[in-house]
């Protein structure tokens, strides 16, 4: 099921904002947090990532996010092209 967007506009700033709302399979949302916690922790080249994107002030969410966001995209791209991950290629 896709993400919905509302939009809304803020009457204190006057711009055009997206809310998303939270529609999207709940499940699948818990598994990529699981999975991009976990690559954090034992992967060397997704923790930098992720410590990098601390270091430019992002908060521990928003971070999180991004990590999950490259990472699904890493394994979309391993699958693909039909090869597996090697850390020393994509470091």
């Amino acid at each position: 099921m896709p993400v919905s967007i509302q939009l809304f506009i803020n009457p204190a700033s006057m711009k055009e904002q997206r809310e998303y709302l939270n529609v999207a399979n709940r499940h699948l949302r818990r598994i990529i947090w699981l999975m991009t916690r976990n690559v954090i922790q034992h992967n060397s080249l997704f923790r930098a990532f992720f410590l990098k994107k601390r270091r430019e002030g992002q908060a521990y969410k928003k971070a999180m996010f991004a990590t999950s966001h490259k990472l699904i995209r890493v394994v979309f791209a391993l699958l693909s092209k039909k090869i597996y991950f090697d850390q020393t290629v994509h470091s």
